[in-house]
């Protein structure tokens, strides 16, 4: 980064609601490909970390 150089903390600002709805699908075989990497036992442990972008 150039000297001098600081981040913008208003960049993003009121862009989170867009994320989602603009967001384009995983491709197939994306989780089970990750599941498999991680040595995750799919489908039960592979849900308790998949939640949509702002979920609880």
């Amino acid at each position: 980064m150039p000297d001098g150089w600081q981040w913008d903390s208003t960049l993003f600002r009121g862009s989170a609601a867009y994320y989602g709805p603009g967001r384009l699908p995983y491709a197939p075989g994306f989780a089970q490909t990750l599941a498999t990497a991680l040595g995750l036992d799919p489908p039960t442990e592979i849900m308790t970390w998949r939640k949509p972008y702002g979920g609880q």
